[in-house]
């Protein structure tokens, strides 16, 4: 479902979705790294997990001040569907975004190199 909201809103949602997941794998490493001993590692993790959070943060604020409240995810064998609602003057206008769970996995790990080169 979509209202009536800017693309720039449903970008900078989708953007909050991909940030929330990156600060998850990236904190998963980092708890890896520590458990492994591979220190050098863990603070270049930590580095990204801070200059992530940093981004996330902008994007929340940003998200804040237009009304918008992303749901907690809904997810099924194949999909994982995010509803999310704006407060406007008239009202709310509420959607969802649903994405299929291998094209996600895709989307983080082309991110994510980025991070691994």
């Amino acid at each position: 479902m979509r209202p009536n909201i800017p693309e720039e809103l449903y970008k900078q949602i989708d953007e909050k979705i991909y940030l929330d997941l990156e600060v998850h794998i990236l904190n998963k490493r980092f708890i890896k790294a520590e458990k492994e001993g591979n220190s050098g590692f863990a603070t270049y993790i930590e580095n990204l997990i801070i200059q992530t959070t940093n981004k996330r943060k902008e994007v929340n604020d940003l998200l804040k001040n237009e009304g918008v409240k992303i749901l907690d995810p809904v997810a099924d064998d194949d999909f994982v569907e995010y509803k999310f609602y704006q407060k406007k003057l008239g009202g709310i206008a509420e959607g969802s975004m649903r994405y299929w769970k291998p094209a996600m996995k895709l989307n983080l790990k082309n991110r994510m190199s980025v991070y691994w080169k």
